[in-house]
């Protein structure tokens, strides 16, 4: 399974499929059948944008981790699937429903113009359009899960959203404020981008029936999406032409959005460079171009890719050791391999955004 670009892709044209990567496969054909068959049935206006937007693609890195905890564990210790397919493929399908409630919402908070290639909701129909849209697709997830009456994952849920909401508070106030301490930058990733991650792994291991392995399921995940952040922090950075005259709508985001994983590690190490971020948003649009272009040129030297790069080893590290509790299946060390990929075309500046 190659998560540098969609799930159901091959890494190349030779590479053959284990018994239990064909498993996983057509686990996520199904998904994706959930996905799509209820969200082209509503005829309202939220429920064709939300699936305008699910259609578009995307990892499915989400369900893709519910899943393969589920295999890893169940067939690890050679248990049955108790659980109805269908319901394991509802789960798979709130997974990416709520990541996709979050790219509505985050859109009017970064006010980015662009979502998975097409213009986003925000710019098309306006702030409001777009947050309830979100909404609707909360609700759509709470939904599903609640017709199969599925407490727990459900509490689970409720707590995982707190925590994205929270998360997008505080890079609020880190914006508004330009003032900020290291680790807040990594409760965001925590809380933004890992606590879902660990909902999904946390839900797999419940939906095998081993609750004795819920924590450490939940503890897999949270690496895993603590690492998947930081890798897409150094693809926002480095991945960005330096020559910014003609990207307004990327220097408007720049200003709006937290200092990146790069950025921080480029400040703990030059506090000039922390000042010439906080002065942005008073700069003349021109002035502002430059300033950013310097940033991330910044960001390109040794010291911060090599300092990235140790964290990012060090966080999938963590994760490969708790995937051996987990079945050490190859399902599992292959969401971490592909990870770590990614992060080596990122460092390089290779990665697209």
């Amino acid at each position: 399974m190659n998560l540098v670009t969609h799930p159901t892709k091959r890494l190349n044209a030779s590479t053959s499929l284990s018994d239990a990567d064909e498993s996983l496969e057509q686990h996520l054909q199904s998904v994706e059948s959930c996905l799509s068959k209820r969200l082209n049935s509503f005829t309202t206006y939220p429920a064709e944008l939300s699936a305008r937007l699910v259609n578009a693609g995307g990892k499915r890195i989400r369900p893709l981790l519910l899943l393969a905890t589920f295999e890893s564990i169940r067939k690890a210790m050679g248990l049955k699937q108790d659980i109805k397919a269908e319901d394991l493929h509802q789960l798979g399908a709130v997974a990416e429903l709520v990541h996709t409630a979050t790219l509505f919402h985050d859109d009017v908070i970064d006010e980015s113009p662009e979502r998975r290639g097409m213009t986003s909701a925000q710019v098309l129909h306006g702030n409001k359009i777009a947050i309830l849209v979100g909404d609707f697709v909360y609700a759509e997830a709470f939904a599903r899960l609640m017709e199969r009456a599925f407490l727990y994952p459900s509490q689970k849920l409720a707590i995982t959203i707190q925590q994205l909401v929270e998360g997008e508070i505080l890079q609020k106030e880190i914006v508004t404020t330009r003032n900020f301490q290291s680790e807040q930058l990594f409760q965001i990733a925590k809380l933004k981008t890992a606590s879902l991650f660990s909902w999904c792994s946390e839900t797999g291991a419940w939906a095998a029936g081993q609750t004795d392995l819920i924590q450490t399921a939940f503890d897999f995940g949270h690496h895993l999406g603590v690492a998947f952040q930081l890798i897409d922090d150094v693809i926002d950075t480095l991945a960005t032409p330096t020559n910014l005259n003609n990207e307004k709508d990327f220097c408007k985001e720049f200003v709006v959005s937290a200092p990146s994983f790069p950025l921080m590690l480029l400040f703990e190490n030059d506090s000039s460079q922390l000042d010439a971020w906080k002065k942005l948003p008073s700069l003349d649009e021109s002035i502002q171009a430059q300033s950013i272009s310097n940033l991330i040129e910044a960001c390109k030297s040794s010291l911060v890719i090599e300092k990235a790069r140790l964290k990012i080893d060090e966080t999938l590290e963590e994760a490969t050791e708790l995937a051996k509790l987990l079945g050490n299946s190859e399902i599992l060390q292959e969401l971490v391999n592909q990870l770590k990929i990614r992060a080596s075309f990122a460092l390089e500046g290779k990665a697209q955004i």
